[in-house]
């Protein structure tokens, strides 16, 4: 007798080639991009500090909240387009002792959801963009990306820069 294990994986496998077919099944979810945060830690004199050089969100209604390390700029060429390049991923390995990156997804019940991701994963949804993803604890995978299917992003002309530096001088941020 064939197992519900081996029906339900055999499944997925004939439907993971066919978009929208995973979320028909309640194994994927299809969502909007809410959030995409880069946060980074490091140690002085032996103490742990984490904080974010990237921030943000926007939920499709109110003014968007975008605010960005100074220093590191270049993590976003405009809101729409927030990457972290080779050059970048390597300048944060070698400053930082850990860089996680964040995306966070909502459904129109309002359930919401930030899972940690992977650098390819965050470069490939944008704001605007609904993905049908798939979570695997304690992070997803994106199975696809229907691009500018939100409403417009009226009001992210506006990127703050925050002094990275200056705010955690104390703690001994190894910002270069």
């Amino acid at each position: 007798m064939i197992s519900r294990r081996a029906v339900l994986a055999s499944g997925v496998g004939l439907c993971s080639s066919l978009s929208g077919c995973l979320t028909n099944l309640e194994i994927a979810k299809t969502g909007y991009l809410q959030f995409k945060i880069v946060e980074v830690e490091w140690r002085h004199d032996g103490e742990r500090y984490r904080d974010n050089i990237f921030y943000a969100g926007y939920d499709g209604e109110t003014k968007p909240d975008c605010r960005v390390a100074e220093e590191y700029q270049t993590i976003a060429a405009s809101v729409a387009d927030v990457q972290i390049t080779d050059e970048l991923i390597d300048r944060l390995e070698s400053t930082f002792d850990d860089v996680r990156y964040v995306i966070g997804f909502c459904w129109a019940n309002g359930e919401c959801r930030n899972p940690t991701a992977t650098r390819e994963e965050f470069n490939r949804v944008q704001f605007g963009d609904r993905a049908e993803i798939v979570f695997d604890h304690p992070g997803l995978h994106i199975i696809d990306v229907y691009e500018d299917e939100q409403a417009t992003l009226a009001g992210w002309d506006e990127l703050n820069t925050v002094d990275f530096s200056s705010r955690h001088a104390e703690h001994g941020a190894p910002i270069a």
